[in-house]
């Protein structure tokens, strides 16, 4: 989970869920904007330490694994840089 960076709103409240069976479902809420949540879905693989994502639309999108943590990539696989990059992470919580 995390928040990250808008360009009309004080941000987007991402949870990314990766499944055991390599499905995923990211739900997106930006904040202070009724009726704009978001859900995604798809299937995910993972090369090394990335997190390859393709959305039913075949959009596909690149994060690296870190310990207790996902960081968000560009289209080139690369990291955010930047005031902002921080932002960019999305942290584990735990299921129990």
């Amino acid at each position: 989970k995390g928040t990250t960076p808008a360009a009309d709103c004080p941000g987007i409240k991402q949870t990314l869920i990766l499944n055991k069976d390599n499905t995923f479902t990211l739900n997106m809420i930006y904040i202070d904007r009724e009726g704009t949540d978001f859900t995604e879905s798809g299937t995910f693989k993972v090369e090394g330490n990335m997190a390859i994502l393709t959305n039913k639309n075949g959009v596909v999108s690149y994060y690296k694994v870190e310990e207790g943590r996902v960081v968000m990539l560009t289209a080139d696989k690369q990291p955010i840089t930047g005031d902002l990059a921080e932002h960019y992470i999305l942290k584990q919580e735990k299921v129990y």
